[in-house]
């Protein structure tokens, strides 16, 4: 008879992020690339959270070009993926309210700590990542995410992962989904050329378990 204790380890507030990547995205990505470098050249654009750089208004997704339309298709297979894995189902289907926005950022530019509120998925994608990073600095333009869990400060386990940050570089034709209270920010980016992305929140309603 064996004394060795029966075991079952639950991942307690596990909070999931979506790491994908389009199909075709270099065509997509070239026209909008054109037309959000045009768009930056005729608007100032707004500030939020973006320290230098340009941040257009939030109509992105009402732009007339078809690859804004492949786009919004695209997030929202993505959006429904990810849900679906938070829901606990095989497949759902959801009415979905969206918002979305560009971003420029040039040397030196950044975005400071922040999260969405009022919305439950938020999502990136990367339209022009930039310069790699440099050796001495390869934080330069990654999206780091921190430990959503208030009291983790407090846990102070040697070797432990709580309370730490999750860093991912900006990469051509990724596209990030996660939940929208997950604080982030940008690092500085240090390349020469210009580092575009997208940003789009996602309100669900109406969620229905297909299977």
């Amino acid at each position: 008879m064996s004394n060795a204790i029966s075991t079952r380890i639950e991942p307690l507030f596990a909070t999931p992020l979506g790491v994908f990547t389009l199909p075709d995205f270099e065509r997509v990505n070239a026209g909008l690339k054109g037309e959000i470098l045009e768009r930056e050249q005729a608007d100032r654009g707004v500030g939020r959270s973006n320290v230098g750089g340009w941040h257009s208004g939030y109509d992105l997704l009402s732009w007339p070009i078809p690859e804004v339309a492949e786009l919004g298709k695209a997030v929202q297979q993505a959006v429904l993926t990810l849900a679906t894995k938070i829901v606990g189902a095989n497949q759902i289907q959801a009415k979905m309210a969206m918002e979305g926005w560009a971003n420029v950022s040039r040397a030196g530019n950044y975005n400071k700590l922040h999260y969405h509120p009022n919305w439950h998925l938020s999502v990136v994608y990367y339209v022009e990542a930039g310069d790699p990073p440099p050796s001495d600095n390869p934080e330069s333009g990654c999206l780091e995410f921190t430990d959503p869990r208030g009291a983790v400060g407090m846990f102070g386990l040697d070797g432990s992962d709580f309370g730490k940050t999750y860093r991912i570089p900006a990469k051509t034709g990724r596209l990030l989904v996660f939940p929208s209270f997950l604080q982030h920010w940008v690092h500085p980016y240090l390349g020469s050329g210009e580092r575009i992305s997208l940003a789009i929140n996602v309100r669900l309603r109406d969620i229905e378990r297909l299977r």
